[in-house]
């Protein structure tokens, strides 16, 4: 909704009035105190205005319609028909900014190539006030208009958001949603008024198996879904976990609950970048045996600051991930090998990120630039890079493994 639009529209009735949408009244101008007949001669003039309110609303006044779909194909996610992987962040207070911060936000986020955000509906975290729904599930006008505002720009813009609630533990902000009528309320205000839109899923429930305040039933989980299933039959939904789904929970998520697609929160340390391809294989695999497979979606990224690890850039690239704890293997594409010494040549202490090499330093200007290919074999790999498990071994720009 353009609020240049809707401040054209003041100017041209002048006098009072107001604009109600969705059964909430989100624009007014003049004095809403008094009243006044109409006469009939006013009918078709009022008409007019409802039908330019109308376009105004829904963005038809400038062309603009929704354009980007969010899918399930088997065990992917699809855009517009097309196989995706959601790339995204964690953007929690985000109905808190202004519209031209949020602007910038996403320009940067796709010129690194993301596609995905992650909003929560009813954030009132660390003292901010950036909820679309209160406590008890009722709407937040100015809230949800920016929520509403938020797809429709992402929508354009061929992003996908996540739209989260959370029953809240009272550590960081109040508890909310803490019976299941106000998250009836909550789901059913959020899933109306974002119905226009195809780019954006819900997750029913933040990390809702924690046992405090947080926690959802099954069974209220059950009904939350089926309440949003009769509101919006394409809309895709979830409930996020808060660490790895055991396999009774996994059958629960997918036959009772009949969510769309699993969005398990994986255990935040160094060791759970290498160990997410392997995780997900299982998941498929218990899924295929109950017989319905699903997508498997990462859908909070680690984050610095939150607890002992603070994750560094090399975990999250196509090259270099965090093979191990404690060691990461690079380097530049001009080095020779006879500037590395046999014991770990060219590696760098994921804790400390020094540079060593078998005890010895590298020669001036050999810095750490390109990823070595890296593996942790009992003998040396083979030539396909194939080995067990034990020592570290290591091959600098494409040449033998060194250990």
């Amino acid at each position: 909704m353009s609020q240049e639009k809707l401040d054209a529209l003041r100017d041209l009735v002048g006098g009072r009035g107001c604009v109600v949408r969705h059964g909430f009244m989100v624009y007014s101008w003049g004095d809403q105190s008094k009243s006044s007949d109409v006469a009939s001669v006013m009918k078709p003039v009022i008409s007019t205005l409802l039908l330019m309110a109308e376009a105004v609303l829904d963005g038809s006044a400038n062309g603009s319609q929704a354009s980007t779909t969010l899918g399930i194909s088997d065990s992917r996610f699809t855009l517009n028909g097309k196989p995706a992987f959601l790339y995204g962040i964690s953007y929690y207070g985000a109905l808190g900014a202004s519209e031209d911060f949020i602007r910038r936000d996403l320009d940067d986020l796709q010129r690194y190539g993301f596609n995905w955000i992650r909003v929560w509906a009813n954030w009132r975290a660390f003292g901010a006030d950036a909820a679309a729904v209160d406590g008890e599930g009722r709407p937040i006008p100015a809230g949800l208009e920016k929520l509403r505002w938020l797809l429709e720009e992402c929508d354009r813009r061929g992003l996908i958001v996540d739209a989260t609630f959370s029953r809240g533990n009272g550590a960081t902000g109040p508890r909310r949603l803490q019976t299941l009528d106000a998250h009836r309320r909550a789901v059913e205000t959020v899933v109306t008024a974002l119905k226009p839109w195809r780019n954006w899923y819900l997750d029913l429930s933040n990390e809702r198996n924690i046992q405090d305040k947080r926690f959802t039933s099954i069974d209220d989980l059950k009904q939350l879904r089926e309440l949003a299933r009769r509101l919006h039959p394409a809309l895709l939904v979830t409930a996020s976990h808060g660490g790895d789904v055991p396999a009774d929970e996994l059958r629960e998520y997918l036959e009772t609950v009949k969510v769309d697609f699993i969005s398990p929160h994986r255990p935040r340390d160094a060791q759970s970048p290498a160990q997410a391809e392997a995780k997900t294989k299982e998941y498929l695999a218990q899924m295929k045996q109950i017989g319905r497979v699903v997508p498997v979606h990462y859908q909070e990224p680690f984050r610095r600051g939150y607890g002992k690890w603070n994750p560094k850039a090399a975990c999250y690239t196509a090259i270099g991930p965090c093979t191990t704890q404690r060691t990461r293997c690079f380097i530049r594409k001009t080095c020779r090998r006879r500037n590395w010494k046999k014991g770990t040549p060219g590696c760098i202490s994921a804790s400390s990120l020094t540079l060593r090499s078998g005890g010895a330093a590298p020669r001036t200007g050999a810095p750490c630039l390109r990823t070595w290919g890296c593996r942790t074999c009992t003998n040396a790999p083979t030539a396909s890079g194939g080995c067990s498990s034990n020592t570290i071994w290591c091959t600098p720009c494409g040449g033998r493994w060194w250990s």
